[in-house]
C-alpha cells in the first residue's frame, strides 16, 4: 500500500500539470497496456490521473470506466468491476460497436459468479448488437464467451457449438487477434470431455500465439489448462513446470482468482504422487482465495480438499471444510455435479466418525441430485461435434500437405521432362540410323511389350477382384459383428429389467413395508427407462430403412408392431422378447400371430424370410 502512496506522490505534479493540456488518449493506452498486466499499482495510479480529467469525450470517458473494471476483475474484486463496467455501457449507449466490449466484460464476472442467467442476458444483448451492425470478430468473441458458460455448465454439446461458431467467423476475419482466445476456449472444453490429446496440441498452439501476441495474462491461463491435460496424460515433471510458471505470473499481477486455480492443480498432482503434506499446503492457500473472492470455484477445490483430508483421515478437518464451503454464498449457484460430489464426500466423513444418520443423509441428498443429471445425450452429439472438428482440422493439414507435394511433384516432373527430352533426341538419332536394319525387328519387340501388357493388365484385374472381395468379406463380417452386438444388448437390457422387476417382487413377498419408497422408485426406474430408445437408436444405425421399407409395404402396422418385427428380425426367441417387452410369453406368440394376419402371411418361415430380405 505504501508503494501506491509513493507512485501517488510522486504522479501529483504530472497531475497538475495534465490538467493544462488536452488528454492524450493514445499516451494513456500505451502507458496502460505497458502495466496492467504486469504492475497492478503502476496501473491505478495512470487510471486515477486519467480520471481527474474533464470534458471527456464519451468514448474516452466509456473506455476508462471499462479499463476500470479490467482492472478490478484482474484482481479479483468483482462488485468494483460490475460497477464499472455498467457505467462504461450506458456511457456507451450511442455508440453500439464500443458497448459490446463491458457487456462482454461484465458477462464474464458473472459467470465468475455463478450467475449464468445474467451472463447470458449480457451476451444475448451484445450478440444483437454484432449482428445487427455486422461485427463479425464481435459475434466470434461472444460466441466464445457462451461457449465458456456452457462449459462450466458441463453443457458441451453447445460448449464445443458455440466455440466452433466463433472459430470459424475468426478465420474468416481477425483484426484483433482473437483467434487464440477462442482456440483456448475450444480446448477448454475438449479438456473437459476428456479428449486430452488433442486439448494438449491446442494448448500447444494457442500458447504459442499469446507469447507471440505478447498477452501474458492469457498465456498463464493456458498454462493452467495445459498442466491440468498433462497431468491427466501422467506427465506431472512438465504439468508441474507449466504451473510453477503460471504462479509466478499470477504473483506478480496479484490475480488471486486464477492464482488459486494454479494452487489447487498443484495439490492434485501432489495427490497423485502421495505427497500429501504439499497437497494439504496447496489445497489450504486455494481455498482461502476463492473463500475470500466468493469465486464458484471455491466449490471443486473445496469438494477435492475434503476427499484429501478423508483419504487421510482427517475427518474433523474435513467436516470444517466441508461446512465452510456451504456456507459460501456462491454455494447455492453451483452445479449439481459438484454438490452431488461434495454430499458424497461429507457422506464419508460422517461414515468414519460413527455419524450414521448425517451419513444417510448426505447419501439421500447425493442420490437425488444424481436422478437429475442426465447428459448422456448431450454428450454424445459433443463427441459427434468433437469428432468432426479434429476430421476439419486433420483436413486442413492434409489440404497444406498435399500442396506442398504438388508443388514438388511439379518440380520433379519439370525436370524429368527434360531428361526425357534429351533421351528422346539421341534415341531418334538412333532409331533414324537402325530405322531400314532393324525395322522387323522392332516390330516383333513391340509386339512382345503389348503382349506382356495385356497380361499384366489381366493380372491387375486379377488383384483388383481379389481385394473387393476381401473387401466384401471384411464388411460382411462387421455387419455380422454389429448384429451380434445388438443382439447382445438387447438382452441384456432384458436382463436388467427381469432382475429389476425380480426385486419388486422379492419386495411383495417379503412384505417388507420399511422400504415403500424405495420400491416405487424401483418401480418408476422399470416404467420410465429408456432402455428402447437406446435400442431402436443402434439397430437403426445397423437397418436405416427397416421401419420405413415395413411400413410402406404394409400400411397396416402399427408402431409397436415394426418394433416387435424388429426384434423378430435379431434371431430373438419369443421368450427373449417377452422379457425385453415385459409381457407373457403367450403374449408374444399372440403378438407374432396379429402381425402376420396384419400382413396376411400364414407360413412362419415365409414370414422369417421376409424380415431378414428388408
Amino acid at each position: 500500500m505504501a508503494r501506491v502512496y509513493f507512485l501517488l506522490l510522486l504522479l501529483l505534479p504530472m497531475l497538475g500539470a495534465g490538467q493544462d493540456k488536452p488528454f492524450n488518449y493514445k499516451e494513456f493506452e500505451g502507458r496502460i497496456k505497458k502495466y496492467i498486466n504486469s504492475n497492478p499499482d503502476s496501473t491505478r495510479a495512470i487510471l486515477n490521473e486519467a480520471m481527474r480529467y474533464k470534458n471527456l469525450h464519451d468514448t474516452i470517458k466509456g473506455n476508462l470506466y471499462n479499463i476500470n473494471g479490467i482492472y478490478y476483475a484482474s484482481l479479483g474484486i468483482q462488485d468494483s468491476a460490475i460497477h464499472y463496467y455498467k457505467r462504461s455501457i450506458t456511457t456507451f449507449k450511442d455508440y453500439p460497436k464500443m458497448k459490446t466490449r463491458p457487456m462482454m466484460n461484465i458477462a464474464n464476472v458473472y459467470r465468475n459468479k455463478g450467475e449464468y442467467d445474467e451472463s447470458f442476458s449480457y451476451l444475448n444483448k451484445a450478440l444483437d448488437i454484432a449482428v445487427k451492425n455486422g461485427y463479425k470478430p464481435y459475434e466470434a468473441n461472444i460466441y466464445s464467451n457462451m461457449s465458456t458458460n456452457y462449459q462450466s455448465l458441463e453443457q458441451y454439446d453447445k460448449a464445443v457449438e458455440f466455440g466452433l461458431k466463433g472459430v470459424a467467423l475468426l478465420k474468416e476475419s481477425d483484426p484483433g487477434g482473437q483467434l487464440p482466445a477462442t482456440l483456448q476456449r475450444v480446448a477448454n472444453t475438449y479438456m473437459k470431455m476428456r479428449n486430452f490429446n488433442f486439448a494438449r496440441d491446442l494448448y500447444l498452439e494457442c500458447l504459442q500465439m499469446f507469447k507471440k501476441q505478447g498477452d501474458n495474462i492469457n498465456y498463464s491461463l493456458t498454462l493452467i489448462n495445459y498442466a491440468e491435460c498433462l497431468n491427466h496424460l501422467k506427465d506431472y515433471k512438465n504439468a508441474t513446470k507449466a504451473l510453477d510458471e503460471a504462479i509466478i505470473a499470477f504473483k506478480k499481477v496479484k490475480n488471486n482468482d486464477h492464482l488459486s486455480v494454479a494452487y489447487s492443480k498443484v495439490a492434485n498432482i501432489a495427490v497423485i504422487q502421495k505427497n500429501y503434506t504439499k497437497a494439504v499446503d496447496n489445497y489450504e492457500l486455494a481455498l482461502a482465495l476463492m473463500t475470500k473472492l466468493n469465486s464458484i470455484n471455491a466449490i471443486i477445490i473445496g469438494c477435492e480438499y475434503v476427499e484429501l483430508l478423508n483419504k487421510i483421515k482427517q475427518y474433523e478437518k474435513a467436516m470444517e471444510v466441508a461446512g465452510a464451503v456451504k456456507a459460501l454464498p456462491v454455494y447455492s449457484n453451483a452445479s449439481a455435479a459438484d454438490k452431488l460430489r461434495l454430499d458424497i464426500a461429507m457422506a464419508e466423513t460422517y461414515s468414519n466418525t460413527d455419524d450414521d444418520k448425517m451419513a444417510i443423509a448426505g447419501l439421500q441428498r447425493a442420490i437425488k441430485v444424481k436422478d437429475s443429471i442426465n447428459n448422456e445425450g448431450a454428450n454424445n452429439r459433443a463427441r459427434e461435434i468433437q469428432a468432426k472438428f479434429q476430421t476439419d482440422v486433420q483436413r486442413e493439414k492434409n489440404l497444406a500437405l498435399a500442396a506442398n507435394n504438388t508443388l514438388l511433384t511439379r518440380e520433379v516432373t519439370e525436370r524429368q521432362t527434360r531428361v526425357l527430352a534429351y533421351v528422346i533426341a539421341g534415341v531418334a538419332i538412333i532409331l533414324l540410323i537402325l530405322l531400314v536394319l532393324r525395322g522387323y525387328w522392332l516390330k516383333n519387340r513391340l509386339q512382345e511389350k503389348q503382349l506382356k501388357t495385356a497380361e499384366a493388365d489381366v493380372s491387375l484385374l486379377q488383384k483388383q477382384h481379389l481385394h473387393e472381395q476381401e473387401l466384401t468379406n471384411t464388411q460382411r463380417e462387421m455387419i455380422d459383428e454389429k448384429q451380434r452386438e445388438l443382439t447382445s444388448t438387447a438382452l441384456r437390457m432384458a436382463n436388467y429389467q427381469d432382475s429389476i422387476s425380480h426385486i419388486i417382487q422379492k419386495c411383495d413377498d417379503l412384505a417388507i413395508t420399511k422400504i415403500p419408497e424405495f420400491k416405487k422408485e424401483l418401480v418408476m426406474l422399470v416404467k420410465h427407462g429408456d432402455y428402447w430408445k437406446q435400442f431402436e437408436t443402434r439397430f437403426n444405425n445397423l437397418h436405416p430403412d427397416f421401419g420405413a421399407s415395413l411400413q410402406n409395404r404394409y400400411n397396416k402396422l402399427t408402431k409397436n408392431d415394426v418394433e416387435f418385427c424388429s426384434l423378430l428380425k435379431l434371431n430373438l426367441s419369443n421368450k427373449e422378447i417377452a422379457s425385453l417387452l415385459q409381457i407373457s410369453h403367450e403374449s408374444a406368440i399372440t403378438k407374432k400371430y396379429r402381425i402376420k394376419k396384419k400382413m396376411e402371411i400364414n407360413d412362419d418361415e415365409e414370414f422369417e424370410k421376409l424380415l431378414m430380405a428388408i
